[in-house]
């Protein structure tokens, strides 16, 4: 009677420990490193935005953009130039006037000016420039958007697989559990000639079959641990680990023709493709400006000094001012502005091309990702069903298997199922978040209803 009560306490310890480590919240449940430090997801993407090597090269790669506006702009300003000279002449400029020579001049020679210029016209090409430096100066700015948000579904994507491998090290941890608690309730059934040595020595295999499968999990989570904190700039070394909550609480999506909207405003790289065109557009008007004349103003004040010695006096300077205007043609330069024009209507062409492919590319990967969610998030709801038949099951396969009514055969398949059920419940949820992830990038704007 003793040894029927103790086998009984063993079964109902042993249910009880498989139902609280395996219950669905549970296996969502973030793990806890002592003495060390906490970080949301939130606070990792932050981290990952300020830290980032990509996104330290984006920024100064957009600061270089923005300096080049400055540049173009420059064109449409005129130009000033200060100069100045000093002459000594050791020997004195003379010409000969009916074989008599008539010595010029004086020994020192000064002269300082200022000159003037500025490009009144010259076939659009000026305003091109300015408008090519524009769309320059916001592809740095589009660039640098672009990386952030790459590096935000890196990390988003990175967390998810560390709470992947965290769900998935409880769930082989509770089948490990429960294979050595069936382990000790098959020792005890032996001792007493209830149970075969064939049964004892085959659950011994698939306990050592378990065990490597959570050595394994618990790898891949400080692995990921490890490439999230690559992805933050930190030292491996750096005592921080994720935490998180409401892992399991998983939002919908907006309509899909709301998020083709909206990537068509905020997508990042869509944005860039349409400046590329507009860029590939004005290098048109470039170079299409080589047929036509350009027109500019000038003008210039010269101060001129010449003594034979010593600074120059009241009389010995003048002034001398001119203005006008300049007009150049090009007439002929060996069809180089025809093949230059055809060079870029080409590119402008290939531009535009690549675009309509971009719209198109965008388009699809919402798509797939919107539909990825939803595929994952019925796994999901038919999967929390399965878990708590699977749970029945196995409760009254133990039952059976306790009357004699089961082999260990039909107990081991019945927790492998569970098992199983929860694993795909665990990647159901992690590939619902990744869709969410991926179309929170392909959209470049929130997601979330």
């Amino acid at each position: 009677m003793k040894k029927i009560l103790g086998l009984t306490g063993l079964f109902l310890f042993n249910a009880a420990l498989y139902a609280q480590q395996n219950s669905v919240q549970e296996l969502f449940a973030p793990k806890s490193v002592p003495g060390g430090k906490a970080v949301t997801l939130q606070e990792a993407v932050d981290i990952a935005l300020q830290n980032n090597t990509s996104v330290l090269k984006a920024l100064k790669t957009r600061d270089i953009f923005t300096a080049q506006i400055n540049e173009y702009k420059s064109y449409i300003y005129p130009t000033l130039s200060l100069s100045g000279s000093y002459t000594y002449n050791i020997e004195r400029p003379a010409f000969i006037i009916n074989g008599t020579q008539v010595t010029v001049g004086q020994t020192n020679t000064y002269t300082a000016g200022l000159d003037a210029s500025w490009l009144l016209w010259s076939g659009g090409q000026v305003r091109a420039g300015v408008k090519i430096a524009k769309s320059t100066e916001l592809t740095g700015q589009y660039n640098l958007q672009s990386v952030r948000d790459d590096i935000e579904r890196q990390v988003k994507e990175m967390a998810y697989e560390i709470f992947l491998a965290n769900a998935v090290a409880k769930v082989q941890q509770g089948h490990l559990d429960i294979a050595k608690q069936n382990l000790q309730e098959m020792q005890a059934k032996y001792k007493e000639g209830l149970s075969s040595n064939l049964d004892l020595l085959s659950q011994q295999v698939n306990v050592s079959n378990i065990e490597p499968l959570v050595i394994q999990a618990r790898n891949n989570y400080e692995l990921g641990t490890l490439y999230l904190k690559r992805l933050l700039n930190k030292d491996p070394e750096d005592n921080i680990y994720l935490t998180w909550n409401d892992f399991a609480v998983i939002k919908e999506p907006k309509p899909l023709e709301d998020l083709y909207s909206l990537a068509a405003d905020n997508r990042a790289d869509l944005i860039l493709s349409k400046l590329n065109v507009d860029i590939a557009k004005q290098y048109v008007v470039v170079a299409r400006a080589g047929n036509y004349p350009s027109l500019s103003a000038f003008g210039s004040k010269y101060y001129n000094a010449q003594t034979n010695g010593g600074l120059p006096g009241d009389g010995d300077y003048y002034w001398t001012s001119t203005v006008g205007l300049r007009v150049s043609m090009p007439l002929f330069e060996g069809f180089k502005v025809k093949a230059q024009t055809e060079q870029k209507q080409l590119a402008y062409e290939s531009a535009q091309q690549d675009y309509e492919d971009m719209q198109r590319a965008v388009r699809i990967s919402i798509k797939s990702s919107w539909l990825s969610f939803y595929e994952a998030k019925q796994r999901m709801e038919g999967g929390d069903t399965v878990i708590k038949q699977s749970q029945q099951n196995l409760d009254s396969m133990r039952k059976r298997y306790r009357a004699g009514l089961a082999s260990r055969l039909e107990l081991d398949d019945a927790t492998v199922a569970l098992t199983n059920a929860q694993l795909q419940y665990v990647q159901a949820a992690h590939d619902a978040l990744v869709a969410l992830a991926d179309l929170r990038f392909n959209v470049g704007a929130e997601v979330i209803k």
